[in-house]
């Protein structure tokens, strides 16, 4: 009994396993495909102009699949292998699929047998689908992937036209099918010939912007993704649209048809119908393929243009260009569009209408904003404590701001936008600053900005300075010292001198007593040094009649120059002689960051007080705080006073030919006497007394042409560069802003950038 049951069950699964077989391999949607009866022409075709090995459509069934029954089978062979001769002319797929009638519309019944047979070229499934309804005589074509373009509106409707007459005159349905095989050749030669792409318009100067919502958002005529790939590229593509509500075209190819990468995304953008809104806004990312030319573009509109600038497309092109050059472009795409999404991220804190936000004050918000969660609570107090104490001192507002990311902005513009949309700044004028730490890996560092009487103070030497000072403690695990040690600059920083007025615009000038012409705040000269300057100075200012003093200080005076700090210093001093309060002052800024200098006049106008001889005084000085030698650069400046204030003039300094020069002058002096004593020895003719008779009345005026320079800064300072501050990207984007497609300026205006590789 048990032998007789086995004996069943497997001849049970025998004739189910044989009844699976009968099915035919590639199921039909709805109803069955005619099969090939064998072995089709081209088991594994393959597009030989891309020199891809893999299948580039699916075989083992007809593409006319006739489920009306009014072909024969040998009139179904010929029409199935004149299909397949312009599937490969065309390197498209065309099913076609002709019942009597349909339960659902032609459109419906079109993307259902598509997509579930199978069919479309490559991995991009392009491909027309043409349905035919014998009994309402109805024909339907559409367009997939890159054949949405080949089947244009004029051409689509040529072929419902052309078909539809054909069946009125009572043409056979073989007649129909064959003409319909002619204009897909016609097609072909048409856009051949045009030398550019199936979307590109035949009336350019006339094209105007359209919306194509079926137009595929990835295309790859370069053939270089997996099906897999695309698959996960769609699916980050629809989620980038859904989320940020911007279009996002993926589209490769083996040719720019004679353009720049730049112009041919920038007309793939404008000329196919991509962008959403009002302004169209989205991203084209065109790679090229072609020998020589392989490199890739992205290209921005509407609402993108702007987010799209040389920052981010530098972060994009650095990410992407690893994977380009190494071959492995499906992975680098696939990053390339997670890095996009993660592009249009905006923090909690962004207005929801950007175009509306007015600025506010907000006194209760928190002046740290850890996002990041980079500080424990007693480290928040520290922080909390020495900002409330610039805060109740100078009447300025502070923040400290972490995050891990700066949503793909420079850290600077992300620190802006945290100011003015959070509230901060005291006063009319919202004095603050805001410093900003990111934590994100590739972009870890540190914003700022500033606002109101805060704004100068930021310099860009004491930005650039503060860089500086920061970078060894700007670390993973050492956030903390950074905010401290920021906090304790800006206090230093905004810090002003003891004798400097607390009301500047009520402050009275005056004359001060015993006037010391040596201030060495900075202790740069020894005592010895300081008396010999102090001697020589004191005697400059009673010879000639104009205060002449030297400054030194450790630093400027909220973020200003050397120039202005010397200015200060001369007015709120009381420093100057007569009426004019006629000085000369020469600062030295000696800083954590290097020295720098200038020698500025008071307020009186003295006609030596011109460029050219500020001009040469800086070129001795110059050499002399180079060697870091102040002391000579002091003593110098003092020299080149005298002599300015006694000959109106100073010298320039003529390096190495000086001696040559002075050679020559002795020389001339020599030949000059010795020619002298030569005519002694000649005859000799009366002398006249005075030079009156050759004189020719007005003949001779001296005049003074030397600039006059008032009130004016010579300032030279030694800038550090730092690499904290600096943003993703070497720079080898081509980055552009502002241009437009071969439509001309009639079009979108684009921004965007791109590699070679």
């Amino acid at each position: 009994m048990k032998e007789r049951n086995r004996l069943l069950r497997s001849i049970t699964l025998l004739l189910l396993t044989a009844l699976l077989a009968a099915v035919p391999s590639a199921s039909i949607y709805a109803e069955g495909a005619s099969e090939s009866g064998g072995s089709e022409s081209g088991g594994n075709e393959s597009d030989s102009t891309k020199g891809s090995p893999k299948q580039m459509y699916k075989t083992g069934i007809y593409r006319l699949n006739d489920f009306g029954e009014i072909f024969e089978e040998e009139e179904k062979d010929r029409l199935n292998a004149l299909l397949k001769e312009e599937m490969s002319n065309c390197h498209m797929d065309f099913p076609i699929a002709v019942k009597r009638k349909g339960t659902a519309t032609a459109e419906e019944y079109s993307d259902t047998f598509y997509e579930h047979n199978g069919f479309g070229w490559g991995d991009g499934k392009d491909g027309v689908m043409l349905i035919a309804y014998t009994d309402s005589q109805e024909v339907f074509a559409k367009g997939y992937g890159f054949g949405h373009w080949f089947l244009s509106e004029e051409f689509k409707q040529t072929v419902t036209t052309r078909l539809s007459q054909m069946r009125s005159e009572e043409k056979s349905w073989s007649q129909i099918i064959t003409a319909y095989a002619e204009l897909l050749k016609a097609r072909q030669q048409e856009i051949k010939e045009s030398g550019k792409p199936a979307w590109y318009p035949k009336d350019l100067e006339n094209f105007k912007d359209f919306h194509d919502a079926d137009a595929p958002r990835l295309v790859d005529l370069a053939d270089i993704f997996t099906k897999e790939e695309e698959e996960q590229m769609l699916s980050i593509i629809q989620a980038i649209q859904k989320d940020s509500g911007k279009d996002i075209v993926v589209y490769t190819d083996v040719t720019t048809y004679g353009l720049s990468r730049r112009t041919f995304a920038a007309d793939i953008n404008e000329l196919a119908g991509y962008g959403f809104g009002d302004n169209f806004s989205g991203t084209v990312l065109f790679i090229c393929m072609e020998q020589g030319n392989r490199g890739w573009w992205t290209d921005a509109t509407g609402e993108c243009e702007e987010i799209y600038s040389e920052y981010v497309i530098n972060y994009l092109d650095d990410a992407l260009e690893p994977y380009m050059v190494g071959g492995k472009y499906g992975e680098g795409v696939i990053d390339y569009l997670k890095n996009v999404k993660n592009l249009y991220r905006v923090p909690e804190w962004y207005p929801a209408d950007k175009a509306a936000f007015q600025p506010f004050h907000n006194e209760s918000a928190s002046r740290i904003a850890d996002y990041a969660n980079i500080f424990s609570e007693e480290e928040k107090e520290k922080i909390q404590d020495l900002i409330k104490r610039i805060q109740d001192e100078y009447g300025m507002d502070v923040a400290i701001y972490t995050d891990e990311t700066s949503y793909w902005k420079d850290r600077d513009t992300i620190a802006e936008e945290f100011f003015k949309y959070n509230g901060y700044g005291f006063g009319d004028d919202y004095t603050g600053t805001v410093f900003f730490i990111c934590t994100e890996n590739g972009n870890q560092g540190f914003g700022l900005y500033a606002e109101g009487k805060c704004k100068p103070i930021y310099s860009d030497y004491e930005v650039n300075r503060l860089a500086n000072g920061l970078r060894y403690f700007f670390k993973p695990g050492s956030y903390i010292d950074a905010a401290l040690d920021y906090l304790y600059r800006a206090y230093d920083l905004y810090k002003v001198p003891d004798w400097y007025p607390s009301d500047e615009a009520n402050f009275v000038r005056f004359k001060a007593q015993n006037k010391t012409y040596v201030i060495d705040q900075a202790e740069l000269f020894s005592k010895e040094e300081k008396e010999r300057l102090e001697k020589k100075a004191l005697a400059l200012s009673t010879k000639f009649g104009s205060d002449v003093l030297i400054v030194t200080a450790e630093s400027a005076i909220r973020g200003g120059s050397a120039g202005s700090y010397a200015k200060d210093y001369y007015r709120y001093n009381g420093y100057g002689q007569g009426d004019a309060n006629d000085a000369l002052i020469f600062c030295i800024i000696s800083d954590d960051y290097g020295k720098r200098w200038a020698f500025v006049p008071g307020d009186a106008q003295r006609k030596c007080y011109s460029e050219k001889n500020t001009d040469h005084m800086d070129e001795y000085i110059g050499d002399a705080m180079e060697k870091n030698d102040c002391y000579k650069a002091a003593s110098r400046f003092l020299t080149d006073a005298g002599l300015m204030y006694k000959l109106g003039f100073t010298l320039p300094k003529l390096g190495f030919f000086w001696p040559i020069l002075l050679g020559l002058i002795l020389a001339l002096i020599v030949a000059g006497k010795y020619r002298k004593r030569l005519y002694r020895g000649m005859v000799t003719i009366q002398k006249a007394i005075d030079a009156e008779p050759y004189y020719e009345p007005n003949s001779f005026v001296l005049t003074d042409s030397s600039d006059v320079l008032i009130n004016t800064t010579e300032t030279r300072e030694r800038i550090i560069s730092n690499s904290t501050r600096s943003g993703g990207g070497g720079g080898r984007s081509s980055y552009s802003s502002g241009y437009h497609s071969s439509r001309g300026s009639s079009g979108r205006s684009h921004s965007g950038g791109g590699r070679s590789f």
